[in-house]
């Protein structure tokens, strides 16, 4: 659906007009101040009514009581009126039948795109304004918005978290050597005296038994006058010789006097491995905190980059990061300017897919291959865009000249 007649009366600097837009690229040419704009102004205020007023919140041509537009699109007509205290009325009426529609903005409302686009307005805003406007033509099935507030809030958590694991430092090196638990040198010291009590006690034992076996080699000589002394001291032996093989062995302190010596030197390396233990064990701790919300981000990131990978853009090459819209992967800032009107078109062609029509409002920036990109394009897609050039020497422009058409160049 296209304009095939537009007709305007008192609207801006139109006087009155009647044209029939070429089907595809239609140039209004003229000199500046003669009515070029108000061509184009006339068809955005017929159509959008309310938010084409707020640019235009004078639509009345200079000394007029009353306005009038009529746009002839085919399937409907669309005719508004305007009067100088800012009433008006809108009708739609269905093509051939002349039926009126009883809520005929919402016709126009369920027709239009963005009706104002003009891809040169696209080329001119900044990274995050582009970005929107093409956010609104694609299902990326995620809210980028929610997203990036995630990514942020986990990314300041993991920057707090950076910087208490920092501080920590590196985890200090652990002796697995050294037992859990302190010594006591008071234990120490009581099972050397025990020691040295049994030793004593065995001495004294062992030293017994050889009085005992010496006495007995001199009762040998007594035998027959002392054979009960002797019977009773070879009881006494036998005593002895079981409290010796009672006591066993000598224990040497050796070892434990050792380590008396050197036990406030032990604990304090005890103490000190266990201090390292809990630092480690909460470096460790953060880390693992600090991998999670990095593997959360990563995994936010992957989301987002996905859903933009999968999404469908109007032109082949379009994409985002941080700064903005991009192209072939570079910023669209910074693509040739003939990239930049190509992808606006598209852009701007995804945005109407309906009613079938764009308004390039400052077509005299254009040069020739701009402009043989434009029609081409326009043809190609069956677009139709009514642009505005300063000048009367476009083929085929129609000429506006004090609120009128003059003519149409050859």
């Amino acid at each position: 659906m296209r304009i095939t007649e537009l007709r305007a009366e008192n609207v801006k600097r139109l006087k009155a007009v009647d044209i029939t837009p070429g089907e595809h690229l239609q140039i209004i040419g003229g000199r500046n101040a003669q009515g070029k704009s108000s061509v184009l102004d006339a068809v955005a205020l017929a159509l959008t009514g309310k938010d084409a007023k707020k640019l235009n919140p004078r639509p009345l041509r200079d000394g007029e009581k009353k306005g009038r537009v009529e746009l002839d699109l085919g399937e409907y007509v669309v005719t508004r009126t305007f009067t100088a205290n800012g009433g008006g009325t809108l009708t739609v009426t269905a093509g051939r039948s002349k039926a009126k529609f009883p809520s005929p903005q919402r016709v126009l409302d369920d027709l239009m795109g963005r009706l104002s686009f003009d891809p040169q307005e696209f080329i001119d805003m900044d990274g995050k304004a582009q970005a929107a406007a093409l956010l609104d033509l694609v299902d990326l099935g995620i809210d980028l918005d929610a997203t990036d507030a995630q990514i942020k809030r986990l990314a300041d958590e993991r920057l707090i978290k950076g910087r208490e694991l920092k501080a920590k430092g590196e985890p200090a090196p652990f002796d697995s050597t050294l037992p859990a638990e302190e010594k006591s040198a008071t234990t120490l010291l009581n099972l050397i005296q025990s020691a040295r009590d049994r030793n004593r006690e065995i001495d004294q034992a062992t030293m017994n038994l050889e009085r005992s076996q010496h006495n007995a080699v001199e009762l040998k000589h007594r035998i027959a006058d002392l054979q009960t002394q002797l019977n009773n001291q070879r009881e006494d032996v036998e005593q002895c010789a079981q409290r010796v093989k009672d006591l066993g062995p000598s224990q040497d302190t050796e070892e434990l006097e050792s380590q008396l010596a050197s036990i406030e030197d032990t604990n304090a390396a005890i103490r000190s491995n266990r201090e390292v233990s809990r630092r480690n064990v909460s470096i460790a701790a953060a880390k693992s905190e600090y991998d999670k919300l990095t593997a959360s981000i990563e995994a936010l990131r992957a989301s987002k980059d996905k859903a933009l990978t999968e999404a469908k853009f109007p032109i082949d090459g379009l994409g985002f990061d941080e700064s903005g819209v991009t192209y072939k992967g570079v910023p669209f800032q910074q693509a040739s300017s003939m990239e930049q009107l190509r992808v606006s078109l598209a852009i701007a062609m995804a945005s109407n897919p309906k009613l079938r029509v764009i308004r390039i409002k400052d077509g005299s920036l254009l040069d020739d291959d701009a402009l043989a990109l434009v029609a081409q394009t326009a043809e190609q897609h069956d677009y139709q865009v009514l642009m505005e050039r300063v000048g009367t020497g476009d083929h085929g422009a129609i000429i506006i000249e004090d609120g009128q058409v003059k003519e149409a160049s050859k």
